[in-house]
């Protein structure tokens, strides 16, 4: 069911939802959903800068990082990123270090993601970026292997040049449980162009 909130913005509606899972041999569940949602039409450009110019954005991050295994500690993570628009989205590529979670992962590594980015305002935007990320595990063999990446991003423009960020990264094993969530805060100034 969508309940249209137009009196207090245009496009703005809330949306209720009952799930129902029925699976086989296991128990069945049922949530109520509840969310917020907006349309978008003609949003202005996102980041205002001129894109013919082709910019870089160059970006640092901290924060927390949980692997999704019983037994492990949260750690400090943290990634340097450079990240070039083009259009309504972007490719960017970044290194990061996960950090020690005390008994499973210890992980090091470069990600490539393409981006697609929605913005809200003229200073607001979201986006969603994904791709490969090529780490080493110290806790693990220490070689090199091809892991996936996604991440979820909201950024506020500050200025032309200037925009703060929080992401949530999933980091994907696909073969092992030692998959992660990473919840990153930072910056990002616009360098050339």
């Amino acid at each position: 069911m969508r309940i249209g909130l137009g009196r207090y913005a245009q496009d703005l509606h809330v949306r209720i939802a009952l799930n129902h899972v029925a699976m086989r041999n296991v128990h069945s569940s049922n949530a109520l959903l509840f969310g917020i949602g907006k349309y978008f039409t003609e949003v202005p450009a996102y980041p205002p800068a001129d894109f013919s110019t082709n910019p870089i954005w160059v970006g640092v991050a901290a924060g927390r990082v949980i692997t999704n295994h019983s037994g492990t500690e949260e750690a400090l993570s943290f990634f340097l990123e450079a990240q070039r628009y083009r259009g309504p989205g972007a490719a960017s590529i970044a290194a990061f270090v996960e950090g020690d979670d005390g008994s499973r992962v210890d992980r090091r590594g470069i990600a490539v993601q393409g981006w697609l980015i929605q913005p809200l305002t003229d200073k607001w935007a979201v986006s969603v970026g994904v791709g490969p990320y090529v780490a080493r595990n110290a806790r693990d063999s220490g070689n090199a292997r091809v892991l996936g990446l996604i991440t979820m991003q909201a950024d506020r423009s500050i200025s032309s040049t200037v925009k703060v960020f929080g992401s949530f990264s999933r980091v994907k094993t696909f073969t092992e449980k030692n998959d992660r969530d990473l919840f990153q805060i930072g910056v990002m100034k616009h360098f050339g162009g």
